[in-house]
């Protein structure tokens, strides 16, 4: 997905999952107050804070494809929402329980398939 797209996506939704309403950059300015306060120990757990979605964006927002790529969705600014991480992790849970379903009942070479002839418009 390109940047700009990106970028247009952010704008449009000024960082708010779509899903549970989240301001996702009001969250990660406070989890940045929180960090200043308490670099010392922070330094120490790095990776327990990414595993909660923090970063160096000071955004905890994923660009998300409604439609899934492999479902046949597309790069579009109509078919991208913004989520936030845990809402992001949950529907692609979801998403990976639900592929590996249709692939036992019609294979991943099928699955596949139908997925490339819906983006063609068939």
């Amino acid at each position: 997905m390109k940047k700009a797209l990106r970028l247009s996506v952010a704008l449009r939704d000024q960082g708010v999952c779509s899903k549970c309403k989240t301001n996702t950059l009001d969250m990660g300015k406070r989890l940045l107050d929180v960090a200043e306060n308490y670099r010392w120990l922070l330094e120490e757990t790095w990776a327990g804070m990414k595993s909660l979605g923090f970063d160096r964006h000071l955004s905890l927002a994923e660009i998300d494809h409604i439609l899934p790529v492999d479902e046949g969705g597309r790069d579009e600014l109509d078919n991208l929402q913004t989520l936030c991480r845990p809402c992001h992790k949950a529907k692609t849970k979801e998403q990976s329980h639900r592929r590996g379903r249709l692939n036992k009942l019609i294979g991943k070479k099928q699955r596949k398939t139908i997925a490339h002839l819906t983006r063609l418009g068939k």
